[in-house]
């Protein structure tokens, strides 16, 4: 009896603490997956024109539509300048009016456990909830973002190229082993 209460008692916990909408892990999914993203349209054929980037900020990354767009409109500068293109002064002076459309970018969470689920007692008008004894368990986040660089003509406003990106990912694992062994397994960068 002392065991299954010693069990009980040790149950395994995966901690969510936060003073913002999203932990630091999960603001790391979603700008990863989205850089990810970004860095993988091909923009070579642009080499050596100017561009300016319009501020359209489609979708939103919590906490803020604002965030979100600072750092697409960031990660694409990077990008741009990267493959030879060259940073206009301001957008009448651009040859290439370049819109960075963010489609999604979210987090999918999904946990495992194949041990003893978490059963909820009633208790004089509460409810307590007994630990999760996970002989092994998983908890899945991964963050998945999709981006489209839309490029127009700056003096005539035709198309000149619509990239889209492939769906990218990120991801951070959560194990248990045995209630007491924990790991993770990532491929997100240090420190994470």
């Amino acid at each position: 009896a002392i065991i299954l209460i010693l069990l009980l008692m040790s149950g395994c916990a995966v901690s969510r603490t936060s003073t913002t909408e999203r932990t630091a892990v999960e603001r790391a999914l979603i700008t990863e997956s989205t850089a990810s993203s970004v860095k993988k349209v091909d923009l070579s054929h642009l080499s050596g024109r100017s561009f300016f980037i319009e501020r359209n900020p489609v979708g939103s990354v919590s906490p803020s539509p604002e965030y979100a767009s600072v750092f697409i409109e960031g990660i694409t500068e990077e990008h741009l300048l990267t493959h030879g293109l060259l940073r206009a002064k301001d957008k009448e002076s651009a040859e290439l009016i370049v819109n960075p459309i963010l489609h999604f970018a979210e987090i999918d969470d999904d946990k495992l456990v194949f041990g003893l689920p978490s059963v909820p007692i009633p208790l004089a008008g509460s409810v307590l909830d007994t630990p999760e004894i996970a002989l092994l368990g998983r908890n899945k986040q991964l963050g998945r973002s999709k981006v489209t660089l839309l490029v127009t003509d700056a003096k005539n406003g035709n198309l000149v190229a619509r990239i889209n990106s492939e769906v990218e990912q990120k991801r951070y694992d959560r194990w248990t082993l045995m209630i007491i062994i924990g790991w993770r397994v990532t491929d997100l960068p240090e420190p994470f």
